[in-house]
């Protein structure tokens, strides 16, 4: 989180606060992180995307996109940049 931290501040932006959020067995992280930000109003929250593609999401589901259509505060979704060919 603190390399993620550093990159940010390299773009200009200024995290106030990192957390790492960990959900229960009994939770998923969607909804974990969904509570989290019920309980704690942030203004903001960003979340990375695997890019697992159409099937993946089919099938396993979406965080980001879940969190972005629930969430009460503005989702930003930062993707990896793509592998280097070989």
């Amino acid at each position: 989180m603190q390399d993620t931290a550093k990159k940010a501040k390299a773009m200009g932006f200024t995290p106030h606060e990192l957390k790492l959020v960990n959900g229960s067995p009994t939770t998923t992280i969607k909804n974990a992180i969904l509570d989290y930000t019920e309980k704690f109003t942030p203004d903001m929250l960003v979340c990375g995307s695997r890019g697992m593609g159409a099937m993946g999401r089919m099938f396993l589901g979406s965080v980001s996109d879940y969190l972005m259509h629930n969430c009460k505060c503005t989702v930003v979704v930062v993707k990896s940049p793509p592998a280097p060919k070989k």
